[in-house]
């Protein structure tokens, strides 16, 4: 598949190396770059002929995930990966809220950050190991310090954490030592407990209790 990004990056540094990155690449092509001085949350960025977008998480305020909110309405098709630093965590729940695919750190290797690229718009939601424990360590306190979620048992809850990093139903079932059929039932069961029809929606709705 060919991926034609948006790339949305307010540090002209970062910007100019990941455009050189992605040009390099076979079947990548950056169709629209656009920097914070481009931006109006009134007027939505031009990112016509696009599969993916690529969206600072640093923009000032809550800029970043305003931006994520209001294209995933008006495009609701597209795949939406999130540019960030290691220390970003309060943005980094926000955005995972507002329905961001996935997220690349800005500091990890040109390689990685291509094959993290490639692997969303094949249908995977690239997650760093350090961002994944991030994510983690967040389920977890949620799970111990919010009685709202009782009706999940601990087994449910865990795969519900899992399913927030971007793991597929297999790799979940080798992570829990479980059959793929096992954990999509235990999936039917979480979607039914919480009320809702599928994974971001149960994401969601586990983040707002």
């Amino acid at each position: 598949m060919h991926i034609k990004i948006a790339l949305i990056e307010d540090s002209a540094s970062f910007s100019s190396r990941l455009e050189e990155l992605l040009v390099s690449e076979p079947q990548i092509t950056c169709e629209h770059i656009l920097d914070k001085s481009q931006l109006s949350l009134a007027k939505l960025p031009n990112i016509d002929g696009v599969n993916l977008v690529l969206i600072d998480l640093e923009l000032s305020d809550y800029e970043s995930i305003n931006l994520l909110s209001k294209l995933k309405k008006q495009f609701p098709g597209l795949t939406y990966l999130m540019l960030m630093h290691f220390d970003s965590d309060e943005k980094l729940f926000d955005t995972l809220k507002s329905g961001a695919d996935g997220y690349i750190l800005k500091q990890d290797h040109p390689e990685l950050i291509i094959e993290n690229i490639r692997g969303a718009v094949n249908g995977r939601a690239p997650m760093s190991m350090p961002i994944a424990k991030k994510v983690l360590n967040f389920f977890h306190k949620a799970h111990e310090n919010m009685t709202m979620l009782s009706p999940l048992s601990d087994k449910e809850t865990e795969i519900l954490s899992l399913l927030s990093t971007g793991l597929l139903y297999k790799e979940i079932a080798i992570t829990m030592d479980m059959s793929i059929d096992s954990i999509k039932k235990h999936c039917g069961s979480i979607y039914k407990k919480l009320h809702v029809h599928n994974r971001t929606e149960a994401i969601n709705r586990f983040l707002d209790r």
